[in-house]
């Protein structure tokens, strides 16, 4: 806990013999000016781990977590506006056999350009529906995620590039990406059989 909370770094790297990182471990390190690389030796993710890591820049969650707590990622590349840096989401919460995105985790970050996939299945009710505009670019949903809960993107208006949901999913839940009026290009891979809640796409713009 606060091992590194006064370092200076440019780009971090998390991994060799590393399986846990505790809790608040980069807390409020406004010295960090670079990316953070999360290898797979590492299993979970303490809560507030990187919280108001406000100065970095892209991240990248590997398949290998399957626990991470509250605020891990709060504020992270906060002072970034507008954003430049992606984020990589292919692992997150066990929960049964789902690998799950919980909500909370990412609130007041920054980043442009997100990917979910690897070993993700659910993307939990509200799981980054306290983004707003923070989040820009593009949003690629990949499989095996068959579950986007309820308000899950809610008035994520900063994305502006394309939304791609793949043909693995079989939920999208209510509000899912309601007020999400600003993606200019889809790729909706869903079929038939997809569950659609009660505006699930409210004020997008999709072609016919």
């Amino acid at each position: 806990k606060d091992v590194f909370t006064s370092t200076r770094f440019m780009n971090v790297t998390v991994g060799g013999n590393v399986t846990h990182i505790g809790e608040g471990a980069f807390e409020s390190s406004n010295h960090y000016f670079g990316d953070v690389i999360i290898e797979d030796s590492v299993k979970s993710i303490g809560a507030r781990a990187f919280q108001r890591c406000s100065m970095m820049n892209s991240l990248i969650i590997p398949e290998s977590v399957t626990y991470i707590g509250q605020g891990a990622f709060e504020g992270f590349a906060s002072n970034n506006n507008p954003p430049r840096g992606s984020l990589q989401i292919y692992g997150g919460n066990l929960e049964g056999e789902d690998i799950v995105i919980n909500s909370g985790v990412f609130n007041q970050s920054r980043f442009k350009d997100v990917i979910i996939g690897g070993k993700v299945t659910k993307i939990a009710d509200n799981a980054f529906s306290q983004i707003y505009e923070n989040f820009i670019g593009s949003l690629t949903i990949k499989s095996p995620v068959n579950y986007i809960g309820n308000s899950a993107f809610r008035d994520c208006r900063g994305f502006y590039g394309k939304l791609t949901i793949p043909e693995s999913v079989k939920t999208i839940g209510s509000s899912a990406f309601a007020g999400c009026n600003n993606f200019s290009e889809f790729e909706l891979n869903y079929g038939a059989d997809t569950s659609i809640g009660q505006d699930a796409f409210q004020n997008l713009r999709i072609p016919n």
